[in-house]
């Protein structure tokens, strides 16, 4: 097994994980350590990062735009669905009408993110298995951003479903999330001497199959702390709701159950000190 590094978010977004994990990943390499980043849930905004869209599409890969980042430094072999099996992609109306919201329960958050696609990878034998949800409907009458080309490239060789409801999304969800990520990450892992996992937003702990974990940083702007891994997994757990999934307890619901080990100081540009780190490269 590797040397598992968990971060989570102290907050939902602009924590600062992936920047972190940049500078983490360029301090392990100086060991001569094998790496691997692992995003197993992931999503983006067709709009919001409109370049990381264009990626995707010109890529014909719907990955993270933290995925994208990071690999760049770790040369990973692996295929990209693996190091992150769960993306979903959300996309503006193209409505005629200013702030109009379509009639979907896919229209999450309002007119500016509806989920127009999810993708859901895993292993299967030598291969890469990959389905994709897709708002087929609200595509092919031209009431998102995203066209039907842009959408085809997006999961060309992967297999698609028609969803037309946010429960249908989430009855998928609850069927495999848990199996998927956890087959992925089994693979990701073999082989690496240290696998650095990234949460999603202020998930505190993101699926259930994560039975433990060597090291829990929590970052922010300008600080990370360091928890106890068992402690922070209890607590976690502890606030889950028996009909809830275990990436819905964000952090800050644990925050008042458990005190950080330490503290520690960083800036985009580099670690102030690497004693928070004490113990991952023995």
């Amino acid at each position: 097994m590797s040397m598992r590094i968990l971060l989570v978010g102290m907050s939902s977004f602009d924590s600062g994980k992936t920047t972190f994990a940049g500078l983490l990943i360029d301090e392990i390499s100086h060991y001569s350590k094998s790496i691997e980043y692992f995003k197993p849930i992931s999503a983006h905004n067709y709009w919001q990062r409109f370049a990381h869209t264009q990626y995707c599409i010109e890529k014909k890969r719907l990955i993270s735009a933290d995925l994208a980042t990071i690999k760049a430094k770790i040369n990973s072999q692996i295929d990209d669905y693996l190091l992150n099996p769960i993306h979903r992609l959300y996309v503006p109306t193209a409505s005629k009408k200013p702030l109009a919201i379509l009639p979907s329960t896919l229209s999450l958050a309002g007119p500016d993110s509806v989920i127009a696609l999810q993708r859901f990878s895993w292993p299967e034998a030598n291969r890469v298995r990959s389905m994709a949800l897709v708002a087929e409907q609200l595509i092919g009458q031209g009431d998102l951003l995203l066209t039907k080309e842009q959408l085809e490239h997006l999961i060309e060789g992967i297999e698609k479903r028609s969803v037309n409801s946010l429960e249908e999304i989430q009855q998928y969800e609850s069927e495999n999330l848990e199996s998927y990520v956890s087959s992925a990450f089994s693979r990701v892992e073999d082989g690496t001497d240290i696998l650095v996992i990234e949460s999603f937003n202020d998930t505190a702990w993101i699926w259930e199959g994560l039975d433990m974990v060597n090291l829990v940083l929590v970052i922010g702007p300008g600080q990370v702390y360091r928890y106890e891994p068992e402690r922070f997994r209890k607590a976690a757990f502890l606030q889950k709701r028996p009909s809830m999934p275990i990436r819905e307890v964000p952090f800050s619901r644990i925050n008042d159950l458990i005190k950080p080990r330490s503290r520690d100081a960083w800036t985009p540009v580099g670690l102030e000190t690497t004693e928070i780190l004490t113990g991952i490269f023995e």
